[in-house]
C-alpha cells in the first residue's frame, strides 16, 4: 500500500450481515419462483374463449386450442351453439403459422391440419352473429394422431368445459352488470411473462444487493 493511501472504513452496517441478508433475500426469490413454477401443468391443456361480444351484430369468436397430448393433434371439432349463427368460419391458423382447413357439418366446424406437438397452439375464429345475451359454450373436441381424443364440451363447474363466451345486449356496460365470461376451470397456472417478470425483478434485487456490498468494502482514494 503507498505510504499516502487512505482506507476509508466501510459503512456502518457489518458486510458480512449484508452478505448474509443478500443470500437469503436470493434464496426466498428463487424458492418463490420455482414454488410458482411448480403449479402450472405440463401443457396447458384447453379450449378458452373468455370473451365479450354483444348481441344482434356480427362478431368474430377466437377460440385458442391447445395441444395436451403426447400424441401430436391432428384434427379439432368445434361445435357451434344454437344461439349463435354463423357467417364465416376462415381456415384455423397454427402457432407456427400453418392453416388448417374447415369443413362444415351441421353445427360441427372439424378443422384439420399439418400434425401440432405437445404444448402447441390452434387458433379458430368463427365469424357470427348471437341472437340474444347469454353465455354461450362452444363445446370442443380434440384428436390425436393415436386416435386419442380429449372432450373440452362439458359446465363451467366441471374439469374439461367448453369454451365459453359471453354475450351482453347492446348499451350494456361491459365489467358492470355482465363481467367477461370466466375461462375453463383448471388449477392456477401463470403465464410465462408472469414468470419471466418475476425472475427479472429477483434478479435486479440481486444485483442491486451486490452493489451495494461493494459500495461498503474498504476502498482507496
Amino acid at each position: 500500500m503507498p505510504p499516502n493511501a487512505v482506507v476509508v472504513p466501510p459503512m456502518p452496517s457489518d458486510p458480512r450481515q449484508r452478505s448474509t441478508l443478500g443470500q437469503r433475500l436470493t434464496a426466498a426469490i428463487v424458492g418463490l419462483i420455482l414454488g410458482v413454477a411448480a403449479l402450472a401443468p405440463r401443457a396447458w391443456s384447453h379450449a378458452s374463449t373468455g370473451q365479450v361480444i354483444m348481441a344482434g351484430r356480427q362478431e368474430a369468436v377466437s377460440i385458442a386450442v391447445n395441444a395436451e397430448t403426447d400424441s401430436p393433434m391432428t384434427a379439432v371439432d368445434v361445435t357451434v351453439p344454437a344461439g349463435f349463427a354463423v357467417s364465416s368460419s376462415p381456415p384455423a391458423i397454427t402457432g407456427s403459422g400453418g392453416r388448417w382447413q374447415v369443413a362444415r357439418q351441421g353445427a360441427v366446424l372439424h378443422y384439420g391440419g399439418a400434425a401440432v406437438g405437445d404444448g402447441g397452439m390452434l387458433y379458430v375464429e368463427i365469424v357470427g352473429t348471437a341472437t340474444g345475451p347469454g353465455l354461450l359454450a362452444f363445446a370442443t373436441i380434440t384428436h390425436a394422431a393415436d386416435g386419442t381424443a380429449v372432450d373440452w364440451t362439458g359446465p363451467a363447474s366441471s374439469g374439461h368445459p367448453a369454451a365459453l363466451v359471453q354475450v351482453i345486449g347492446t348499451g350494456t356496460a361491459v365489467g358492470r352488470t355482465h363481467p367477461r365470461a370466466a375461462g375453463p376451470t383448471l388449477p392456477s397456472s401463470p403465464p410465462a411473462g408472469a414468470l419471466m417478470a418475476m425472475a427479472v425483478v429477483g434478479a435486479a434485487l440481486v444485483v442491486a444487493m451486490r452493489r451495494r456490498h461493494r459500495a461498503g468494502s474498504p476502498r482507496r482514494v
